[in-house]
C-alpha cells in the first residue's frame, strides 16, 4: 500500500474477503483501513486491528517496510478462534452462576492451596494454604 493509500498489490486472497479491496479498479481499502494505513506508513509504527468481513474476522497486521514508503497488510482469518472465546467466557458465566446459586460448599483444589467456595447462604469463602 502506498502512502496514499493505493494498493499496489492484493492477492487472491485478499481479494476474496468481501469489502477488503474496493474501489472501481479493486485498488482501495475501505477509509477507516485506508487512513490507519497512511498513518501506519508516516509514522513506521506496526497496528494490528481486527476487520469484519460477512461473519468472519480477520487479524490485519499493517507493517512498515524498512526503507521503503509502503507497506505490507498480512491477514488470517480468525473468526473460529473468535467463537471458541466467546463459548469460554459464557461457559465461565454458567459455571459461575451455577456456583453462586448453589446449596452446596465447592472446593478448588491446588498443589499450594484449598479454596472453598460457598454458594447462597453457606457463609464467607475460606482458604487453606499449605496443604
Amino acid at each position: 500500500m502506498t502512502p496514499e493509500g493505493g494498493l499496489l498489490y492484493a492477492n487472491d486472497a485478499a481479494q476474496a474477503v468481501k469489502g477488503l479491496v474496493t474501489g472501481r479498479k479493486k485498488d482501495r481499502l475501505p477509509s477507516k483501513l485506508a487512513k490507519l494505513a497512511t498513518k501506519v506508513s508516516r509514522t513506521a509504527a506496526a497496528r494490528q486491528p481486527e476487520f469484519r468481513s460477512g461473519d468472519h474476522i480477520f487479524a490485519l497486521a499493517l507493517t512498515p517496510v524498512g526503507g521503503e514508503s509502503y507497506i505490507n497488510i498480512y491477514g488470517r482469518d480468525i473468526t473460529e478462534r473468535k467463537r471458541a472465546e466467546e463459548a469460554l467466557r459464557e461457559s465461565e458465566r454458567r459455571f459461575r452462576s451455577i456456583l453462586k446459586d448453589s446449596p452446596i460448599a465447592v472446593a478448588a483444589v491446588r498443589s499450594s492451596d484449598v479454596s472453598v467456595r460457598s454458594g447462597r447462604g453457606m457463609g464467607p469463602v475460606k482458604r487453606i494454604s499449605h496443604v
